[in-house]
């Protein structure tokens, strides 16, 4: 009669594993969802920031930047170029000198559905984790739509030449 060897048997190692792989998914579900709000709340510095070097740069140069790498870093959380829109004219012209009826950029549905903001200066903006911008418009008119998780920054004229002109 042979011996009994010790050590565990194939069908113990499998359920062991099988048991390991259950736990480590239970424990990185939360770890993958705290990865992903990080970076969110990077991304929402990332784009405040933008908008702070943006004016930034037209209180140094009485203009808006043509590109946002003129006044800051451009990308989000995620490595992903960030949107920045701004009339033409205010890369040209002072802004303390335009009046706000020349500066037709509206943003539709930036509070809610169905409010608008009026004499938009500027918006920074990043696509969020779902990479689906809900922005879109072309010329004076943009439109936030069910933006998912986008992250917006925007400046009026009212609070540029508020914050920037003597």
């Amino acid at each position: 009669m042979r011996a009994r060897e010790s050590g565990l048997s194939m069908i113990e190692v499998s359920i062991l594993l099988l048991v390991m792989g259950v736990v480590l998914i239970v424990l990185m579900r939360p770890l993958g969802a705290t990865i992903r709000q990080a970076k969110i709340e990077e991304s929402r510095a990332a784009v405040k920031a933008a908008k702070d070097g943006v004016m930034g740069y037209a209180m140094a140069h009485g203009v808006l930047p043509r590109t946002l790498s003129q006044a800051s870093h451009t990308r989000d959380a995620w490595g992903r170029e960030m949107l920045y829109l701004h009339p033409a004219q205010l890369s040209t012209e002072n802004y303390c000198s335009t009046p706000a009826q020349s500066l037709d950029h509206t943003l539709h549905g930036s509070g809610g559905p169905g409010e608008d903001v009026l004499h938009v200066a500027f918006l920074v903006a990043s696509t969020g984790a779902d990479r689906q911008s809900g922005i879109t418009g072309s010329g004076s008119s943009i439109d936030i739509g069910e933006a998912g998780d986008d992250i917006v920054e925007y400046v009026t004229l009212y609070e540029l030449k508020g914050a920037l002109c003597p």
